[in-house]
């Protein structure tokens, strides 16, 4: 709906199978369609997508850029290292349990931006080399 509303062609949502080398032949249709970059749900899927990248020949970043979701350990320490989106959970939390006594008890309606818990932790698989710039 976002890539819409952007006047964006829609975005395809494909799932790759975790074992064998089907993973690679999604990454290569993906770059034939003109694919540059993968949202994963997760870091454990943005590895997988990097790996199958990998092994197709394919560059990560240069070719494609991936980012993964929840900045577990693993993805700092994979080669190329994955970027990730990290969300400050325990940060979100206080604020819908603010939001529950809010609706429960009355107290003032809680104010901040959920927005600020969310912070982008760029790594190798979404970086131009320096030699590049």
């Amino acid at each position: 709906r976002a890539a819409g509303r952007l006047g964006l062609d829609p975005l395809e949502v494909q799932p790759v199978d975790h074992g064998g080398d089907p993973a690679g032949d999604v990454v290569r249709r993906w770059r034939h369609k003109g694919v540059t970059g993968v949202v994963a749900y997760n870091d454990h899927a943005a590895a997988m997508v990097v790996g199958a990248a990998l092994r197709a020949g394919v560059s990560v970043p240069g070719d494609l850029a991936v980012i993964g979701h929840d900045d577990s350990p693993p993805a700092a320490m994979f080669v190329p290292s994955i970027s990730s989106v990290r969300i400050d959970t325990l940060s979100l939390g206080r604020y819908f349990a603010d939001l529950a006594l809010h609706e429960s008890e009355g107290r003032p309606l809680p104010w901040r931006n959920p927005a600020a818990d969310v912070t982008v932790i760029a790594r190798e698989s979404t970086r131009v080399a320096q030699a590049e710039l």
